[in-house]
């Protein structure tokens, strides 16, 4: 006979879901927006937006610039406003500090990362 399968362990970590612009996609418009949707509920203190996002949102293409002034938080998502028109043609990928934190502690799952790429209809850089 064999044993009973035991219940699967929970995850280390906490993922993220989704987010907009969605990783791997090719846009046809500049975003105004940038929402991520996380796994668990966020515990964040970005009351100090422009430095919240200098340290947590990490871009391999610095020429998205955000409006420094308010993340939006609401659970397991925040919101970024975007105050500059992405480039067409260009690919950007965004990665993420330590200070996205979750209320259960768990840290984010390592490689979390959103990669998008404008492929027209975007701005001229």
């Amino acid at each position: 006979m064999a044993a009973p399968a035991s219940a699967p362990q929970p995850s280390p970590y906490f993922f993220l879901l989704s987010s907009s612009p969605a990783d791997g996609e090719n846009i046809t418009s500049s975003p105004t927006t940038f929402s991520f949707t996380f796994s668990e509920t966020l515990d964040i203190d970005a009351s100090n937006a422009s430095t919240w996002i200098a340290t947590n949102i990490i871009q391999t293409q610095s020429i998205i610039q955000f409006n420094t002034s308010t993340v939006n938080i609401s659970n397991n998502r925040f919101d970024l406003n975007i105050s500059s028109p992405v480039g067409t043609g260009n690919t950007y990928t965004t990665t993420f500090g330590s200070g996205i934190k979750v209320k259960s502690g768990k840290p984010m799952a390592p490689g979390t990362k959103v990669t998008f790429t404008c492929i027209s209809g975007c701005a001229a850089l």
